[in-house]
């Protein structure tokens, strides 16, 4: 038996192919595959850096796909299907979605897989595949490890994606996370997480982690662990981190070097509104900020625009707030409301939604408008958080934030990294702007 695992891109500019230069390795295929009992075998192709052979020879397709990959993934099944080849779906959004989602493909695993893969695959052979593979409870992520020599080949972004904890604690309206796990948080057990990374062989790391201080006891147990194997890593995390000085502390001597952080909004409305009690549990942005700062630590900034709180002067208060802060990265996201959220629920029924599905719908585009804001024209809206990306990365704003000697350029290996990450992060922005999701015109 071969299975086949697909990772789909977005979309691509002006409808026409076109492999993307930065990609992460997609860790959900290599959990899956650690999953797939040995003797049956496996391949993966990504269709973001290389075009897939519709025409191999394989048993059973398995595609993961989240809201923005939907389209492709629906055009990729159909191709399959039509060929006789069986396809699974899996990942975030079938799970919110999944009766939209059985309607493109043979079988549907909701929720996580651990549990439900290896199932699904007995069943398979068979000939018993269900429609639907539920998960109804929190599995254990005690042993598992993925089988990365499914990358071998690929030309990925040099670190590798590390899985610590899953899930997140808080309640936050917008996230789809919150949703997914249900407000639930989980840890690996440290020893399997310092195995997998010794097994990688790198050390530069990137937790892959919505919130790697979830558990806060967890996450030091963590970085003590660390500490002897002398890495550097980023992930992602909740602002409030900065009220615990024994966490900071061993995040930096455990080899922290940069933080995606979601500050969201300046405005205290806005963030009640949203449930984003782990900013609203900081003093405020300057004290949290001068904490990270003060201890060498890259901070990639999100904003999202379009709260019912914000007016049009917003804009240019977060630019010159994020210019001012010197953050290596930041982005000004027109707010987008994902399905299964209590912020599309809370649209939705208001009346304020632009498109019954905007993942589907051919009038949608990436950075488009979905949704009616209170105070800002919905086109305007999307318009001004792509000039103020693009006005972030100017030369002037640019060469003030490199001027951050502790955090941002340290030494002459930080000023290159500074400068090309800016330069990369600025043609993703121009090449995604506008782009329509899917590729349904690529001849196979």
């Amino acid at each position: 038996m071969k299975i086949t695992f697909i990772r789909p891109m977005i979309g691509s500019p002006k409808n026409s192919r076109k492999s993307e230069t930065v990609c992460m390795e997609p860790l959900e295929l290599a959990t899956l595959a650690g999953l797939t009992p040995l003797g049956i075998d496996i391949e993966m192709f990504d269709d973001r850096i290389e075009r897939i052979p519709y025409d191999l020879n394989t048993d059973l397709i398995g595609i993961t796909v989240d809201t923005f990959t939907a389209k492709r993934s629906y055009t990729i099944a159909a191709i399959f299907r039509r060929r006789k080849i069986p396809v699974v779906f899996g990942g975030c959004h079938p799970t919110v979605m999944p009766d939209e989602a059985i309607q493109h493909c043979d079988s549907v695993v909701i929720g996580e897989a651990e549990e439900s893969w290896p199932q699904l695959i007995m069943d398979f052979q068979q000939n018993k595949l269900q429609k639907f593979y539920r998960t109804t409870r929190l599995v254990s992520l005690e042993g598992r490890l993925p089988r990365r020599e499914i990358f071998k080949g690929k030309k990925y972004f040099p670190q590798p994606l590390i899985e610590f904890g899953r899930g997140c604690k808080f309640h936050c309206t917008f996230c789809s996370i919150a949703t997914l796990y249900k407000n639930t948080h989980r840890h690996r057990p440290v020893k399997d997480v310092i195995e997998e990374i010794r097994q990688t062989g790198k050390r530069r790391i990137f937790f892959s982690d919505d919130n790697i201080v979830a558990n806060p006891e967890a996450a030091k147990e963590l970085f003590m662990a660390l500490i002897p194997l002398k890495l550097r890593w980023s992930s992602q995390t909740s602002l409030n981190f900065v009220n615990d000085p024994e966490l900071v502390s061993l995040m930096v001597r455990s080899g922290c070097w940069g933080l995606f952080i979601g500050f969201e909004s300046l405005q205290k409305e806005n963030l009640r509104q949203m449930k984003k009690d782990s900013n609203l549990g900081v003093q405020s942005y300057e004290g949290a900020l001068r904490i990270i700062r003060s201890n060498g630590i890259k901070v990639w900034a999100s904003f999202m625009i379009g709260w019912d709180h914000d007016t049009p002067d917003v804009l240019e208060d977060t630019l010159q707030f994020a210019i001012k802060q010197k953050f290596f990265l930041a982005n000004f996201n027109n707010l987008l409301p994902y399905p299964g959220t209590p912020l599309y629920e809370t649209l939705k029924n208001e009346g304020r939604l632009l498109f019954d599905k905007w993942w589907l719908d051919e009038n949608f585009h990436f950075g488009g408008p979905s949704f009616k804001p209170r105070h800002f024209n919905p086109e305007g809206l999307c318009e001004g958080c792509y000039q103020a990306r693009l006005r972030y990365n100017q030369w002037g704003p640019l060469i003030k934030r490199g001027l951050d000697l502790r955090a941002n350029t340290q030494g002459i290996r930080g000023i290159l990294e500074f400068y090309l990450s800016n330069r990369v992060f600025l043609r993703e922005v121009r090449r995604k702007q506008g782009m329509i999701l899917g590729l349904k015109h690529e001849q196979v």
